[in-house]
């Protein structure tokens, strides 16, 4: 008689993902000089939505949007966390997270002005559900801007996330 145990250890990947990329999005808002308060109203929604979307796989980016003050139809500035499921991270294909990257390249791409506004975006893979609450919009024009990468960011067995700025040119 033998018996076996198989353990779902994407679950894991993207709980894990999906707490580190919240973390860093409140990093990028704190240490960029955006307002927090705005998040911490939407935290749940935004967790919730980042969560199911990675448990379903279809999650592709979260990006965060900065807008100059009262110009809601321009961009100040852009922040994509990118998700790529893959069959092993960087490294010993444990759970890791680079936190002085992201701080290294808040240094190098500055601070927002204080009247800047954001919101938070999501791309998913055509076709996903979408859960409660969210659905289609229309990203921002990055013309005139520049796209930096920043390589992997946060790793797990199954999945990464890799990190780009956008700045005007």
């Amino acid at each position: 008689m033998s018996t076996s145990v198989a353990v779902n250890t994407y679950t894991h990947t993207a709980t894990y993902i999906a707490a580190k990329m919240m973390l860093t999005l409140k990093e990028l808002v704190r240490e960029t000089g955006l307002k927090p308060e705005n998040m911490s109203s939407s935290w749940q929604d935004l967790e919730t939505a980042i969560a199911f979307y990675l448990r379903n796989q279809t999650l592709r980016k979260v990006i965060l949007e900065v807008r100059p003050g009262g110009r809601p139809t321009e961009l100040a500035g852009r922040w994509d966390l990118e998700i790529n499921y893959t069959s092993t991270s960087s490294g010993d294909g444990g759970f890791w997270v680079d936190t002085d990257l992201i701080k290294y390249s808040i240094a190098k791409a500055g601070a927002y002005p204080s009247t800047c506004t954001y919101r938070f975006v999501m791309t998913t893979s055509v076709g996903a559900a979408d859960p409660e609450g969210w659905g289609s919009t229309t990203l921002l024009s990055t013309d005139k801007f520049t796209r930096y990468s920043l390589g992997q960011q946060i790793g797990a067995p199954g999945a990464n996330v890799e990190t780009h700025y956008w700045t005007k040119s």
